[in-house]
């Protein structure tokens, strides 16, 4: 399945955080532009691009840019991950049996990042990054 196309729908969800707190999409959308991080803790690359997040959530955490991660992992592997690599923004679980969100989203690979700016999508994946005006 290929991934969701730039300029489609961004498809709602709501999923829960590694510690137990609500993430809504359409929520997030209301405050501003955000931009999704699929990953998985065992892709090397992914070991390597969070760090790369992390620095710019703390960069933009106070311009009205929400930027969170979806694991492909459980709630213990994922807090793990985010320990051993200095991840503080919001981690969200994907079902890792079934994958929704992330099949909603037509993954193929990890890492892939989506902007999504009001309810639009826009796409970052294989090392190639969307600079955004923000």
């Amino acid at each position: 399945m290929p991934a969701l196309p730039v300029g489609k729908a961004a498809p709602d969800f709501n999923l829960k955080t590694f510690d137990g707190k609500q993430f809504a999409l359409k929520d997030a959308l209301a405050r501003g532009p955000v931009v999704l991080v699929f990953f998985k803790v065992s892709c090397p690359t992914c070991q390597y691009a969070l760090p790369f997040y992390e620095r710019l959530f703390k960069a933009y955490k106070n311009h009205q840019v929400t930027l969170v991660g979806v694991s492909q992992n459980d709630a213990q592997d994922t807090a793990a991950f985010a320990r051993e690599f200095g991840v503080h923004f919001p981690l969200l679980l994907d079902e890792s049996s079934r994958y929704p969100v992330s099949n909603a989203y037509g993954l193929t690979n990890v890492p892939t990042i989506f902007l999504d700016w009001n309810g639009w999508t826009d796409r970052a994946n294989q090392h190639r990054l969307v600079q955004a005006r923000l």
